[in-house]
């Protein structure tokens, strides 16, 4: 899909602050690790790069437009942001425009989309409004139901997902039967669910089918996939188990099976407790070269080492944090109101962090000196061999 194929409505009027760095003394401070911070991100603090939305989401890089779309819950509003500017793609982003099953509950707090993934030239959209997954093409924003329902019973609403080439994963808690008026993630939700559960799900692109892979958790959220043999997901469950205070962040670790499904009975459960009291574990990205969760946690950004279990370093942005992706070498972060991101630094600083961290930093810093006199070699070589065509064709 080429960039000129985006439907993209008129400018709005969002605050578009490029290169705004907001500093320590309005609520923004790194702890814990520093060094792993650094090694993944070059700029010390996240830039604010617009604001004037309610509770965006979902962001998701397009590459071959070199745009971030990202969605608003609250608004149902579809924005994309490209060349430095913050515009509106679609209205009723979460499916609300039209009569769904049953149609759309006009009470809902949340209306709107949630997560979404790229798949072959279609977006993956998580609907609150219609409580479904479907696809949307961008460039005549029409939508196609992938799945509203397991078995009889209505999803209570896709809430994140992932995509692999043969299929979806997706979360689906109870916030889209949140209602307006209402105390919010209140336990009246989980009664107007049909299937009485919140669900990770597995929907096989091929087959159609739809298979839940768990249903132990109190608000399964955030969903990733790591180096492809591993599924995790956040469990946003403060208050909804008893085990789980406010200010704790929870992801679930789950290896898959040759099949593509999980290892039940195998996973590994991640805590991290904080005295931060605003937000849960939410969204997240897994950033290859360093093997670290990038997630968004009570009050900020956590880096998890999946390696050892446990939470190296945290960046406060002093506002709830809902999500996290990767792409145009940023880092983009979605939070209360607002969009931010901050510069990736290339991988290599990454990869020897880890290296050093298992004793390997002498071999890893050996095998750099070879690489680099491999490189001379080439170079030296290409302009010996340029020089001989060069000769060869001018000198005919």
């Amino acid at each position: 899909m080429r960039a000129a194929c985006l439907v993209v409505a008129a400018a709005s009027a969002f605050d578009t602050l490029p290169g705004q760095e907001l500093t320590t003394e309005e609520a923004m401070r790194l702890v814990g690790d520093r060094k792993a911070w650094r090694a993944i991100f070059s700029d010390n603090y996240p830039e604010l790069v617009a604001e004037g939305f309610e509770w965006p989401e979902g962001p998701t890089w397009l590459e071959d437009e070199k745009a971030l779309i990202f969605s608003d819950t609250i608004t149902g509003k579809l924005h994309i942001w490209k060349d430095g500017a913050v515009t509106l793609l679609k209205e009723h982003a979460g499916g609300c425009a039209v009569d769904v099953d049953g149609g759309c509950d006009s009470q809902q707090l949340e209306p709107g989309s949630n997560g979404m993934a790229r798949v072959g030239e279609k977006i993956v959209v998580c609907q609150h409004g219609a409580r479904r997954l479907a696809f949307l093409d961008l460039a005549s924003m029409k939508e196609e139901l992938i799945v509203n329902k397991h078995g009889r019973a209505r999803l209570n609403g896709p809430n994140d997902v992932v995509a692999t080439k043969d299929a979806l994963y997706f979360t689906d808690p109870y916030y889209a039967l949140l209602e307006k008026g209402r105390p919010q993630d209140a336990s009246y939700a989980d009664d107007k669910s049909e299937l009485g559960f919140a669900g990770v799900y597995r929907y096989d692109l091929g087959t159609k089918d739809l298979e839940m892979l768990d249903s132990s958790l109190a608000r399964p959220n955030g969903i990733g996939i790591v180096n492809g043999t591993h599924l995790v997901v956040s469990d946003c469950c403060q208050g909804h188990a008893a085990d789980c205070p406010a200010g704790e962040a929870r992801w679930l670790v789950w290896p898959f099976r040759g099949d593509g499904y999980l290892r039940r009975g195998a996973q590994v459960k991640i805590v991290h407790r904080d005295f931060v009291k605003k937000g849960c574990s939410d969204g997240l990205a897994f950033h290859e070269a360093s093997q670290t969760l990038v997630a968004s946690c009570p009050g900020g950004i956590c880096l998890v080492d999946l390696d050892e279990g446990e939470v190296v370093a945290k960046m406060h942005l002093g506002r709830s944090v809902s999500n996290v992706a990767f792409g145009g070498g940023y880092a983009w972060i979605t939070a209360d109101k607002s969009l931010w991101r901050v510069e990736l630094r290339e991988e290599g600083g990454a990869w020897l962090r880890k290296a050093a961290k298992h004793g390997l930093g002498e071999e890893v810093e050996r095998l750099k000196k070879e690489r680099d006199q491999l490189k001379e070699q080439l170079a030296s070589s290409s302009s010996s061999t340029a020089r001989e065509c060069t000769c060869v064709w001018v000198c005919r």
